[in-house]
């Protein structure tokens, strides 16, 4: 899969080789730490609901079902278990992170501290391919504070979004007093779960 950087306002293509245009986010011991803990975290949900989901249909198959069907078991229904299982699981992971946002700011709006920053700069990294995605990095700043948050979507870029933190923007953050690190930006798009806690 090749990423392509773009600067806002470019145009997006899918080049043979990589295209340094713009400064990534700095990755530190932290967020590697807390991007390692979340993939812990994901794959004991999934095997929580692949587990759930294969036991419930099983225990379906094997004893409700022969109770109504002259004691003839349905083996089938737990193959269908534990594909249910292992589709709800990664949607339960895919939109985790958005409950957790949603949590925060709900707190944050209550007890935390807010201000108002705005958007120095909005990087776009393509990637084609299969699994094509598209990631926005978005450098914003207020007093002497500066720092980015990271925002992917599945397949094409996302000009909504885009036109929501465009250079020169002004956006309200939230966060723990005396922590703007953990800085959240209020708005109706979900930052990666690293973003949440780094």
């Amino acid at each position: 899969m090749t990423p392509e950087v773009v600067p806002q306002g470019g145009s997006l293509t899918c080049p043979a080789e990589t295209v340094n245009v713009r400064q990534d986010v700095p990755m530190s011991r932290s967020r590697t730490l807390i991007g390692l803990l979340w993939i812990i975290v994901a794959v004991l949900v999934w095997l929580a609901v692949l587990t759930a989901a294969t036991l419930v249909t099983g225990y379906l198959g094997d004893v409700v079902i022969p109770r109504f069907d002259h004691g003839r078991t349905a083996d089938w229904l737990m193959i269908v278990g534990v594909c249910a299982g292992m589709i709800g699981g990664v949607q339960v992971c895919r939109s985790a992170t958005g409950w957790v946002q949603r949590r925060r700011l709900r707190r944050l709006r209550r007890r935390g501290s807010s201000t108002l920053a705005q958007v120095e700069r909005l990087d776009v990294h393509h990637f084609c391919g299969r699994g094509a995605y598209t990631r926005y990095t978005v450098w914003l700043s207020w007093s002497e504070y500066r720092g980015a948050r990271v925002y992917r979507f599945d397949g094409k870029p996302r000009p909504d979004f885009a036109a929501e933190v465009t250079a020169g923007t002004p956006v309200t953050v939230r966060y723990p007093a005396g922590r703007p690190y953990r800085f959240v930006i209020d708005i109706p798009y979900v930052a990666s779960m690293v973003d949440q806690f780094a």
